[in-house]
């Protein structure tokens, strides 16, 4: 490890970098490691105008890093003086956007201020606390009428509880579409696989649970008009205390288990889970992508989709969940514990759906970043393994290929062996020069083992496939692999954070 970040810090070019340490000088840090943070000045004089910034919290002075220019800073002793600055400044702004009145700058703007920088003072809680204090204080006013504004900031909570409970009964008081909107946009910041862009959550936000009942009948068309335009402004507005925006990104304020008890109302839907969550994925993808109305308009939008590569300035908002709900139902599908029947059908009935299934399928391998050709290749590396184990050399001879896959006690009629998957096209799909991808087949690369029953043939099984966890950053993804042979598998398993995929080496 001290090679590697020695490395990153020796070939740096024009790199501001800011070392955060947590309790330098206590056991937790080892000594010798101390000591080689000393030495990163001497590695970055080699870089080319790199920089390096140490953040520590410790009670006594870093003598590993004497010779470094050092500035203590006493949180403790300024911290009063900071609050009140802050608060200072945070009211002056949230007076000037809300109330642009000339009033303001006179006797009354005055008198506010006194009273906002009173209460927030005596506010119990932390900067970011009373950042939502302050919003509420000021929005909370029914009118803008000076003693209606008074009136609301002097009977504002004295602590961060009392707030949260305040906003939730404000947020359950509101007409049943804005608290479905709430519900999901708390659901999706809450349990997303990975931060969600502004514009993600503002599409996944309009996909609540009464749009998922097929019964309704919504097109991508009726979705687009439910999409908030100004998501962020929404947000302030109706989850100041809940869901926070950083740099486009949602993020959820307090804990979860918080979440979970406020927001579950006696006259109002509970927070969606993973297994609503898949199924708004399932329900989005076949929307947007089996709508045939939509055809020019998402392949002009979807040609550049890209991990790499997603701000998009001029992307439809209707497709701004695509790249999310593409490569994360699965995972989410994967978090349920005990699947009902109705959410078993829905995936099948995904995979058993060629012209959906088929695009989507195409879709996840670029989201992936995987060869668009990579079920032909497993096939092909699947074929060419059974041809080779008809052969087998004699005893004592030198081996063409070394056979991984387990046994299984059904006979080998009764087992669809990898390379058959993909020998057909999908029920209802029309036939192609190319094999199309089967239902089975999509399934393992996405790592659903479990829905694989559901999906084959009456009398029909598979050898056990071996599962993969494959986390990359934020490209998390899971698999499963039949061919235990192929270089997908050998890939994969060197990947994997999965404990139990075995990983057979042998030399030749």
């Amino acid at each position: 490890m001290q090679d590697l970040l020695g490395s990153i810090f020796l070939h740096s070019q024009h790199v501001d970098f800011l070392v955060v340490i947590y309790q330098f000088g206590s056991p937790l840090w080892p000594a010798e490691v101390r000591d080689w943070w000393g030495k990163i000045p001497g590695l970055l004089t080699g870089s080319r105008r790199s920089t390096c910034t140490f953040l520590i919290n410790s009670d006594s002075p870093a003598e590993h890093l004497a010779g470094i220019k050092s500035h203590h800073l006493n949180l403790k002793e300024t911290y009063a003086l900071n609050k009140r600055v802050y608060i200072e400044t945070k009211a002056s702004q949230l007076l000037d956007t809300m109330y642009m009145s000339p009033s303001l700058s006179g006797d009354f703007g005055k008198e506010i201020k006194e009273k906002v920088m009173k209460k927030a003072t005596d506010f119990e809680g932390s900067l970011s606390d009373i950042s939502t204090f302050l919003s509420h204080s000021f929005q909370a006013s029914p009118l803008t009428t000076p003693a209606a504004i008074l009136r609301s900031i002097s009977q504002s909570p004295a602590q961060p509880t009392h707030l949260h409970d305040l906003q939730i009964s404000v947020l359950e008081s509101k007409e049943p579409r804005v608290y479905s909107w709430a519900v999901a946009t708390v659901s999706w910041t809450r349990l997303a696989m990975r931060p969600l862009r502004l514009e993600e959550l503002a599409t996944a936000s309009a996909i609540t649970t009464s749009t998922i009942d097929a019964s309704t009948g919504i097109t991508a068309s009726d979705l687009r008009h439910e999409i908030p335009m100004d998501m962020e402004r929404d947000i302030r507005r109706n989850l100041a205390g809940l869901v926070s925006m950083e740099n486009r990104y949602a993020r959820m304020i307090i804990s979860p288990a918080t979440a979970d008890i406020a927001l579950i109302g006696h006259n109002h839907p509970k927070l969606m889970d993973d297994s609503v969550l898949t199924m708004a994925c399932l329900w989005y993808l076949k929307t947007v992508i089996g709508d045939e109305d939509q055809r020019e308009s998402r392949e002009r939008q979807l040609s550049p989709i890209s991990l790499i590569d997603n701000a998009k300035n001029t992307m439809d908002p209707v497709f701004e969940f695509i790249d999310y709900a593409t490569h994360y139902w699965p995972m989410h599908f994967r978090q349920v514990q005990e699947p009902t029947s109705i959410l078993r059908k829905a995936v099948v009935d995904f995979f058993r759906t060629p012209k959906v299934a088929e695009q989507w399928f195409q879709l996840y391998l670029r989201c992936s970043a995987l060869p668009p050709d990579l079920l032909g290749a497993e096939r092909q590396a699947s074929t060419d393994g059974k041809a080779t184990e008809e052969h087998k050399c004699s005893p004592g001879g030198r081996p063409d290929s070394i056979s991984t896959a387990p046994t299984s006690d059904v006979t080998s009629s009764e087992r669809l062996m990898p390379a058959s998957l993909g020998s057909g096209p999908l029920e209802g799909a029309a036939e192609d020069a190319t094999p199309q991808p089967s239902a089975v087949e999509m399934a393992l690369l996405v790592g659903l083992s479990s829905i694989i029953p559901d999906l084959l043939p009456n009398n029909s099984s598979i050898e056990s496939p071996k599962d993969a966890y494959i986390r990359r950053g934020h490209l998390d993804r899971g698999t499963a692999v039949l061919n235990t042979g192929s270089k997908y598998y050998l890939e994969s398993a060197i990947a994997s954070q999965c404990d139990n995929v075995p990983l057979v080496v042998v030399a030749l």
